[in-house]
């Protein structure tokens, strides 16, 4: 357990925390992990993600029904443009 002063100041890292998160914009990821819906908040992007959605590396965002990064299109295959892709 730890002593009372670690306790304080771990709170008082946590509430900094959150506070720089909603600054920056990011209302709904906080809102996830302060409620403990940790499968629907990305810690990469610190987005609220979708049913379904994975974070890609190359393009640096959340990507609905992510299938691949397809370097010759330099996009996401996923929701929105996979039948595009295929025709």
């Amino acid at each position: 357990r730890l002593p009372r002063l670690a306790q304080q100041a771990a709170a008082r890292l946590a509430e900094e925390r959150q506070s720089d998160l909603r600054w920056h914009g990011h209302h709904d990821y906080v809102k996830c992990v302060f409620d403990g819906d940790f499968r629907h908040a990305c810690i990469i992007c610190h987005a609220k993600r979708g049913f379904r959605a994975y974070h890609c590396k190359e393009c640096g965002r959340c990507v609905q029904r992510l299938d691949h990064h397809c370097p010759w299109i330099d996009n996401c295959v996923g929701l929105r443009n996979q039948r595009l892709f295929y025709l």
